[in-house]
């Protein structure tokens, strides 16, 4: 039978735990009150097996053309995949490395490449590869980032006469995604800051730059310029009205500035872009059906923030050396850089030395330790589009960190096994082995006891059972030993338990005083029975003052204000361990003042819904015990008094009239009254029969 005995209620079930390649037949019955019914037999006979089924990869229509985004967005390449078993997937880019920013995210039915903050250097071939037991399957998608031009190659000065120069230069490695359309020519004498324009229309490889002062000094440089075009797909019937916008306001069309429509796509082109052109650019479709409304992305033009990173990115030093992190940049205006440790400015860190140009970012260490490994980011900007950041990773070759939680997991006769854990840093090497060593706890050096273990965890044999040990534990690596790692306490390799922990005084009065502490690290090697606690006042002997299972004891008859000295000992079958003193303590009657604490309800507010339960629980402190009352403001009380003697309790006093509880604006007194009792009665009912029920006593 595949279900339990009373069946099922759904009319679906998933049979398991069948033999692979098995035969079978199946029949289904229905039950009601009265019974099981006739059997329906499942037709023909199920064989078991793993259905296979080779990759597929379902490209849309938009992965098969050229995918466009824009420099600073994201590129989403969203791609539905099947394959039985479910196929391994696998994005690369053709002829280079995918970058560290790609983020892949993969289902069974789809995988999704993603890349945030994209540049020039995103564009080329991605390939998506699935790979199962039926076979592979490959699809190739071509992507495009728009950006402005890369800087111009070989820009050389080709002649220079007395009062001109010809300057060339070659095309751009990268244009941008979009055709080159001219070249911006500037010029800066050597005793200015500050460029001025010789032309912005510029379209060949070569200029003469004439009515230059003889003898001066000029420093020259060329920008490339591409054209801003944004595409889009249209549909809806009938045909849309086309909008184009930037900033909330509609695009004028100029000379430079084009807008082509078609029956089915729309072209927004911006020729000769300039810093103006940045904005937030949207599209608007429109019919007798609706509106639509497309935000393309905010446009920074202009990108003159180009980085070209190309440093070396890891760093590999030895400890006591200085190492300084170069990183070459390029921007205009000339970018801003910033340095950061593990997510953690460094910038105004007095340890870090930092020297900026206009060409590069240096980052200088001084005597670099283990402590200075770790990942370094640099982010570097200028206010035009997005920041952008390069990681550098620095291992430092050191020594081993100090090892971590150092314990002692198990304690017998002449034995104690040591356990630990591995250094946080390795000190930019693997570790070979760890030197475990102790001490004569009246001694001052230590001596090795092995310095070949491999595991983090060691047992040490032969120790004197009369003799205190600290011990500590040291990680090697090829650079040499690293820190030790020490016990906090001393320790006795014997069977009975170690000592108690933070014994201390919880409470005392008159004639007694309620000691507490902590179990032993160590038990012996067998359960601990009970604690022994010992008492003796100044220069007398130590008497037994009691025992205890738990960690806890009040000792009792004590003399009042006597100063007392206690000591506690774990004890087991195997006897008991070393004596853990406190005090002097003296043996008074603590008097602490009743405290509410009302941390858990700021400003003493509770809100609650309508309707549903109240539940106040309000912790407090007093001693002796405070006693508690809760009274609700706006609400009427009425009161009487009865004086109490030796004799009893005398007769009650007049009823007072109603009083509504409120936060008291006088502290009340009341005098020559050893005892009192108030007696609570809710307005317009009778007296209670028994008052005593209702007393609350106050402080004496």
């Amino acid at each position: 039978m595949c279900t339990p005995p009373t069946g099922i209620q759904t009319t679906k079930l998933t049979v398991t735990e069948l033999k692979e390649g098995g035969e079978y037949q199946f029949r289904i019955c229905a039950v009601n009150s009265e019974g099981v019914g006739e059997a329906a037999n499942v037709q023909g006979t199920v064989i078991t097996s793993d259905k296979t089924e080779a990759p597929e990869i379902e490209l849309d229509a938009d992965l098969r053309k050229v995918v466009s985004v824009r420099a600073g967005g994201t590129l989403r390449l969203f791609v539905t995949i099947r394959g039985r078993p479910e196929p391994v997937v696998k994005w690369e880019k053709i002829d280079d490395n995918l970058t560290e920013r790609a983020a892949v995210d993969t289902t069974s039915s789809y995988t999704m490449l993603v890349i945030d903050n994209v540049n020039r250097f995103d564009s080329g071939k991605y390939s998506l590869t699935l790979t199962n037991s039926s076979g592979t399957k490959t699809a190739v998608i071509v992507v495009r980032i728009l950006d402005s031009p890369s800087a111009p190659q070989h820009f050389t000065v080709k002649e220079i006469k007395k009062d001109s120069v010809i300057l060339t230069w070659d095309t751009p490695l990268n244009d941008g995604g979009a055709k080159i359309t001219n070249y911006i020519v500037e010029k800066r004498e050597s005793v200015r800051k500050a460029y001025t324009t010789v032309t912005i229309n510029c379209t060949a490889n070569t200029l003469k730059i004439e009515e230059l002062p003889e003898g001066g000094i000029f420093y020259f440089r060329v920008s490339a310029v591409n054209t801003l075009k944004i595409n889009a797909d249209l549909a809806g019937y009938p045909a849309p009205v086309v909008y184009w916008t930037k900033d909330d306001k509609e695009i004028e069309l100029r000379a430079r500035i084009k807008i082509v429509l078609t029956d089915t796509s729309t072209s927004l082109i911006i020729k000769d872009s300039v810093r103006g052109d940045s904005g937030q650019y949207a599209l608007t479709l429109r019919n007798i059906a609706g509106k639509v409304t497309l935000l393309i992305f905010p446009l920074s033009i202009w990108m003159w923030f180009n980085t070209r990173l190309d440093p070396q990115t890891h760093y590999i030093v030895k400890a006591g050396k200085d190492v300084e992190l170069c990183v070459p940049l390029k921007g205009r205006p000339a970018p801003i850089a910033s340095w950061s440790k593990e997510e953690e400015c460094i910038d105004c860190n007095p340890k870090y030395e930092f020297h900026h140009s206009d060409s590069t970012t240096v980052l200088v260490m001084r005597d670099v330790t283990r402590l200075d490994t770790g990942k370094y980011t640099v982010k570097i900007q200028n206010g035009v589009g997005e920041p952008k950041t390069l990681t550098l990773s620095v291992k430092v070759q050191d020594t081993p960190a100090q090892c971590r939680n150092l314990v002692l997991k198990d304690v017998s006769r002449g034995k104690v096994t040591l356990v630990w854990e591995r250094p946080l840093l390795d000190g930019g090497a693997d570790i070979t082995n760890y030197i475990v060593e102790k001490r004569d706890s009246s001694k001052r050096s230590y001596s090795a006891v092995t310095n070949k273990c491999t595991d983090t965890t060691y047992t040490i044999e032969d120790l004197s059972e009369k003799t205190s040990y600290f011990f500590r534990v040291l990680a090697e690596n090829e650079n040499g030993v690293g820190d030790p790692c020490d016990t906090r306490e001393p320790v006795k390799a014997t069977e009975t338990p170690g000592p108690v922990k933070e014994v201390s005084m919880k409470d005392s009065s008159k004639t007694s005083v309620t000691l507490q502490w902590l179990k032993p690290d160590y038990d012996g090697g067998s359960i601990i029975s009970d604690y022994v606690i010992e008492k003796k006042m100044k220069d007398e002997e130590w008497s037994l003052g009691g025992t205890s299972r738990q960690c806890e004891l009040e000792v009792k008859k004590l003399k009042e204000h006597s100063e007392m000295f206690f000591r506690v000992a774990a004890r087991n079958e195997k006897g008991q361990g070393d004596f853990v003193e406190v005090g002097p303590i003296k043996v008074i009657d603590y008097i602490i003042t009743p405290e509410a604490d009302l941390s858990e309800y700021p400003n003493g507010t509770i809100n609650i819904r309508l309707g549903h339960n109240l539940h106040i629980e309000l912790p407090y402190k007093g001693k002796p015990r405070p006693s508690a009352s809760w009274l609700k403001d706006n609400v009427e009380y009425e009161f009487r008094v009865m004086a109490v003697n030796d004799a009893g309790v005398g007769a009650p006093s007049n009823i007072s009239i109603p009083i509504k509880a409120a936060e008291p604006k006088d502290i009340p007194c009341i005098y020559n009254v050893k005892k009192m009792f108030v007696f609570l009665i809710q307005p317009h009912q009778a007296p209670q029969q028994n008052p005593q029920s209702a007393m609350l006593q106050l402080a004496q």
